[in-house]
Parts: structure tokens; C-alpha cells; sequence
């Protein structure tokens, strides 16, 4: 399991952060942690003339206390999203390092920032609650499964689910290790999903990231434990030879995976065009950010394969795995 707690050595404390108990969790997790006291995350997070690559390359935590809004509403690049469907950030960034993620084109840094003002984010979800059922995506610009062994934020949102009949939580994840679930009892109440790519993928452009193999592995034990797991072929990146990877991909699925599983959805790249734009401006080490893309129907601040690719990739497998899922459990975007 790929692992980033061990280097993080240098830690941003915000004035007014130093008492709650996720900032205490952290800082016992990194005793030899060089702290920096700050006035407001800001001044190190969105810092101009700074590169996302290079604090990427020297990534740090920043502790701080976030202002509301705490819900957002559903983007279209969300896979799956419906009125009734939040995302939240209790983290901004991730340890991972993909060479399509679009947090790069929405940051200045690469700083991992960790809101530690845990109960009023738990306390707008329980607000929008009143309205009726909710789905809760807190993974959608971090990884909290693979920093479960820096923070408690991955199991606090479980057991905040737990007891919430109207409330369903998403939690997405690359990691390759279920350990902070080891103590946890399994709930209807939460989805884990896995993201999973083809080796191919994966070694080229999913830098730090467990293998493939090992995500699978941690799926196929959560959903053995009675966990509900979503596994999720996106994104689909058609790059030479896509089909035999994928077909390999899916294959492999097919073989390993003998527990209940949930659903499976499967989303061709997509990305906002600004995010696009601003990440091509910054590096030209990666072939997929300089694919043609088009602009997605009638919206036109989102990029993304043709109409007829992202059919075909749909199509293509889709029909690899009819003969694994029911139809209705298959979810196409």
C-alpha cells in the first residue's frame, strides 16, 4: 500500500484551528512535524505565482478551520449526480498524484488542507436533511480512505451516515488498503467506490496510486465484510490500444470479483475547460492533456471525447460486462 503520512514533515497550523480534535489527531500522527503558525489558510494556499507541480513535489498539510458553504450542489462532471446530491470538502487535495485530475486546474497549490471544524459540516448536511433525502459525495476533491492514516475524517463521515435513515454517503477511493474500516461495522447508509483503470493507466498516469490489483482486493474484502461497494471504471481514457486494456480491465473484475457489489458505473474523461485550460498552461508532460477534445453537447464549459467516442466506449464496455451485472446496475455517463 502506497502510503504519504510518512513525508509530511512540515505542518500549517491556522490561528483558532489548535484546539479541535482533528487538529490534535494530526499533530500526535506527526510528532516531529516542523509547525508553522498562520493567520488564515489562504495565505499559503492560494498564494500567487506559486506552481501546483512543484508543491505537489513538496506537499504539505495545512490545518485550518473552513467558512461556510459547506454543501454544494451537484456539478456536471459528477458522475451520477441528481438534484438531491451534495458534494462536501472536509479536504482539498489529495496524496495521489493523476495526471488527469482536475483539482490542479482548480488550485494554485497542492497543499493537502484538512478542515478541522468537523461538527459544522456534519451540522449543515443535518440542516439539508430536513428538506429529505440526500446523497453526500465528501471525496470529491480529496481521497479520504488514503488519508485515513493521517486523519479520522474517512470513518467520522461512516459513523455520522450510520444512524441517519435519510442519508446515503458516497466515498470514493484509489486506496489499496480497507484498515480504517477493520473497526468499523458495515452500514447501509454508505457507498464505498473504487476507481479503478487498467495497469496500463494506472503505471502512466496514475502516479503514486496503489495498483490496480491491490484496489480491487480491498473492494472485493469491504464488500466480503458486508460493506455496499460501487466500482468505477472512470475515467475512460481512450488512448492507443484502449479497448485491449480495458477488455483486460474488465476481465479481471470478472475473475477476482465473487462478492455482492452494488453497482458499476463507467464515465469517459471529462473536464471543466477552464481547469483544462489552466493545467495545459503549467505542463506539457502528460500526451492526455493534449488530446482534441470537444465540448460536451450544448455545454460548453465542459471538454470531453466526440459524441461517437464516448459512445463507443460506453457500448464497448458495457458490453464486456453484461454477462457480469444486471443491466440496472450498470450506469453509464
Amino acid at each position: 500500500m502506497f502510503s504519504k503520512a510518512s513525508s509530511f514533515s512540515h505542518i500549517y497550523l491556522e490561528v483558532g484551528a489548535e484546539e479541535f480534535a482533528l487538529t490534535k489527531e494530526v499533530l500526535e500522527r506527526f510528532p516531529k512535524a516542523h509547525i508553522t503558525k498562520i493567520s488564515r489558510y489562504q495565505e499559503i494556499f492560494n498564494r500567487v505565482r506559486q506552481s501546483f507541480r512543484e508543491t505537489k513535489s513538496a506537499q504539505k498539510i495545512i490545518l485550518a478551520r473552513k467558512s461556510g458553504p459547506f454543501l454544494y450542489p451537484s456539478s456536471e462532471v459528477i458522475q451520477g449526480a441528481n438534484p438531491r446530491f451534495f458534494y462536501t470538502t472536509p479536504i482539498l487535495n489529495c496524496i495521489y498524484d493523476c495526471d488527469y485530475c482536475f483539482l490542479q486546474g482548480k488550485f494554485n497549490s497542492a497543499h493537502a488542507v484538512i478542515f478541522v471544524n468537523s461538527a459544522e459540516f456534519l451540522s449543515a448536511v443535518d440542516a439539508e436533511l430536513q428538506l429529505g433525502p440526500l446523497t453526500v459525495s465528501p471525496s470529491y476533491e480529496t481521497d479520504l480512505l488514503g488519508f485515513s492514516s493521517i486523519c479520522s475524517w474517512f470513518s467520522q463521515w461512516i459513523e455520522f451516515a450510520r444512524d441517519r435513515e435519510l442519508l446515503t454517503v458516497e466515498l470514493r477511493s484509489k486506496s489499496g488498503s480497507i484498515a480504517a474500516l477493520k473497526n468499523l461495522v458495515p452500514t447501509k447508509n454508505v457507498i464505498l467506490s473504487w476507481t479503478l483503470s487498467p495497469d496500463t493507466v494506472s503505471q502512466r498516469y496514475e502516479r503514486n496510486t496503489p495498483s490496480v490489483d491491490a484496489r480491487l482486493n480491498a473492494a472485493i474484502e469491504a464488500a466480503s465484510l458486508g460493506w455496499r461497494v460501487r466500482l468505477c471504471i472512470d475515467p475512460v481514457l481512450a488512448i492507443s490500444n484502449w479497448k485491449e486494456f480495458y477488455s483486460e480491465l474488465v476481465q479481471m473484475i470478472k475473475n477476482k470479483f465473487t462478492a455482492p457489489i452494488e453497482d458499476i458505473w463507467v464515465g469517459s474523461f471529462r473536464i471543466s475547460t477552464d481547469h483544462l485550460s489552466k493545467i495545459k498552461s503549467q505542463r506539457g508532460d502528460s500526451d492526455i492533456l493534449f488530446y482534441p477534445y470537444t465540448r460536451l453537447g450544448d455545454k460548453k464549459d465542459i471538454a470531453g471525447y466526440a459524441d461517437d467516442l464516448r459512445e463507443d466506449i460506453n457500448q464497448f464496455i458495457s458490453g464486456k460486462l453484461g454477462d457480469f451485472i444486471p443491466k440496472e446496475k450498470l450506469v453509464l455517463w
